[in-house]
C-alpha cells in the first residue's frame, strides 16, 4: 500500500497525493489548481489517513462522456463516408458536350441533304413524329452531378459537426470529483 499526503491549499482543505502525482497539477475542491512538489517536498508534507481517496488522473471521464464520443465519432465516420461515395460518384459522370448533342451541327447534316433525303427525313417525322423529347445526357449528368455535390456538401458538415461533438467529449472540462 502505497503512502497518501495532504497538500494543502489556501483555502483550508488538504488534497490527497501520492509520491507518484510528483510536479503534476491538481485541482483543490475550491477550483484552485495546485502544484505537486517534487519527490522530497512531498515527503515533508502530513500524511494522510489510509480511508483518503487519491484524486484519478481520468477523473473526468465517465459514461456519458464515453458515450458522446462513440457517437460522435460514428457520426463522422458515416457522413465522411458518404460524402466520399457522391464525390467519387459524381466523378464518374459524363458532363461534356458532345458534337451530336449540338443543334447547330444537326442543322448543317439538313443542310447538305439533297431534296430527296430531306424528304424521306421529314416524311418519316410527319408519320412517326418526333417521339417523346429527352434533354441530352450531359445536361441530365450535370443535373445529377450538382445533386451529388449538394448531397456530400450535407455530408460532409454532418461529419464535421460529428468530429467536433467527439473532440467536446474529450477536450471539454469536466467536474473533479477531489477531497
Amino acid at each position: 500500500m502505497t503512502v497518501k499526503y495532504l497538500l494543502p491549499c489556501d483555502c483550508g482543505e488538504r488534497v490527497v497525493i501520492e509520491l507518484g502525482q510528483a510536479g503534476q497539477r491538481v485541482a483543490c475542491v475550491c477550483g484552485k489548481e495546485l502544484t505537486v512538489p517534487t519527490m522530497r517536498g512531498i515527503k515533508v508534507l502530513e500524511t494522510a489517513p489510509d480511508e483518503a481517496p487519491v484524486p484519478s488522473r481520468d477523473g473526468n471521464w465517465n459514461a456519458t462522456r464515453g458515450a458522446v464520443f462513440a457517437i460522435g465519432l460514428t457520426l463522422s465516420v458515416i457522413a465522411f463516408g458518404i460524402a466520399g461515395y457522391y464525390v467519387f460518384q459524381r466523378s464518374r459522370l459524363e458532363t461534356q458536350e458532345y458534337e451530336w448533342d449540338r443543334p447547330d451541327l444537326a442543322n448543317q447534316q439538313i443542310d447538305d441533304m439533297n431534296d430527296l433525303q430531306t424528304y424521306y427525313l421529314w416524311m418519316n417525322y410527319y408519320t412517326g413524329g418526333l417521339g417523346e423529347q429527352f434533354p441530352p445526357d450531359f445536361v441530365r449528368a450535370k443535373k445529377q452531378a450538382a445533386e451529388f455535390l449538394a448531397i456530400a456538401g450535407v455530408a460532409g458538415v454532418c461529419g464535421s459537426l460529428g468530429l467536433a461533438l467527439a473532440a467536446a467529449a474529450v477536450f471539454a472540462p469536466g467536474r473533479r470529483d477531489q477531497v
